[in-house]
């Protein structure tokens, strides 16, 4: 070594005369940079959302005892082979524009050891588009929900059985195939809506919006007796001993929410009025009101009055709703004749 080191003091004295025989032995021979490519493969860049998408990352040029790593959302993946990865994310979007159409992306490291005498990390940004499925909803009523009755809805969702569902301003109960019951609130009003939100795998994939309305009105019978009674044409002395009031369901409501039509009068009254004059009144807080009282009374001009003050719906689910009767069948009137 010091033979050599002498020769090296020489030929910086000297010059190239002398052969630098300590820069030949330790100069290092360089590696040729590598030609790195990098692809991505995927079935397809059109997912909707809450399904799976894949992708493939394709490295090659790296050397073979030197295989590339794969970062993926703060993770190193493990290679499907050696300069092969592949990534795999449930497709999800919060905003869809109005074709229900998102477009969103994934990044990814890839670190290629010493492509120039050291590591190199080449980043990927790939570009997916994500559809919004469409939600089909069968409901004997449409878009609309009756409040505080139970509403069978069916939503048509590819992939349904993997579907959940969130809903507002009711209860609600999944059944199978996507069978959604729901009960709106008995406090909301017509200007309420109930929206139910369709969740596939921890991703919200739609939104469906329904209106509300109350059931519809019962009409009122009476019955004198046992006969059936037409107010307007009013009833013969001598006055029957009962009056009966009965309350029927709408047709198509009862035919579609039978369970529901579930009415009765717990509140009413009778007066026999002469010249606008109240001379006898009989309440009741059942169908059957009592007569009796105003046989001797009674005389042809005179006028039944019945007054409904409370009607009630009971519901599937044990609520009880008082039914906003209109002024017409609160007050019947009856000419005696």
């Amino acid at each position: 070594m010091r033979y050599l080191s002498i020769l090296t003091f020489i030929g910086v004295l000297f010059g190239s005369w002398i052969p630098n025989t300590t820069n030949s032995l330790s100069k290092k021979k360089k590696r040729e940079p590598l030609k790195i490519s990098v692809r991505v493969e995927a079935d397809t860049n059109v997912v909707e959302a809450g399904e799976m998408y894949s992708a493939r990352v394709i490295v090659e040029g790296f050397r073979a005892d030197e295989p590339p790593n794969f970062m993926f959302r703060g993770e190193e993946l493990v290679p499907l082979a050696d300069g092969t990865a592949e990534v795999k994310l449930r497709a999800a979007s919060s905003r869809f524009n109005k074709e229900g159409v998102s477009e969103q992306y994934w990044r990814m490291q890839v670190i290629v050891p010493r492509i120039w005498d050291s590591d190199t990390t080449i980043k990927i940004k790939e570009y997916l588009t994500v559809v919004k499925p469409e939600v089909q909803a069968e409901n004997v009523n449409g878009d609309m929900l009756y409040i505080n009755c139970s509403n069978k809805v069916n939503f048509g969702v590819e992939g349904q059985e993997s579907a959940r569902f969130l809903v507002s301003n009711a209860l609600y109960n999944e059944g199978e195939n996507g069978e959604l019951e729901i009960v709106p609130h008995a406090e909301n009003t017509m200007e309420d809506r109930v929206k139910v939100h369709i969740i596939k795998q921890g991703s919200l994939v739609g939104t469906k919006e329904f209106y509300l309305r109350n059931a519809p009105l019962p009409s009122l019978s009476l019955t004198a007796g046992e006969s059936p009674l037409e107010p307007r044409q009013g009833m013969g002395l001598p006055l029957p001993n009962s009056l009966s009031l009965g309350v029927i369901a709408d047709e198509h409501f009862a035919e579609q929410f039978a369970q529901e039509a579930n009415y009765e009068v717990s509140d009413w009254k009778v007066m026999l009025q002469r010249n606008d004059q109240t001379i006898a009144t009989v309440k009741s807080d059942s169908p059957i009101a009592g007569l009796a009282t105003f046989g001797p009374d009674a005389q042809a001009g005179d006028v039944i009055v019945v007054e409904v003050i409370k009607v009630l719906r009971t519901s599937t689910q044990g609520v009880q709703e008082e039914v906003a009767l209109d002024d017409e069948q609160r007050v019947i009137r009856i000419p005696v004749r």
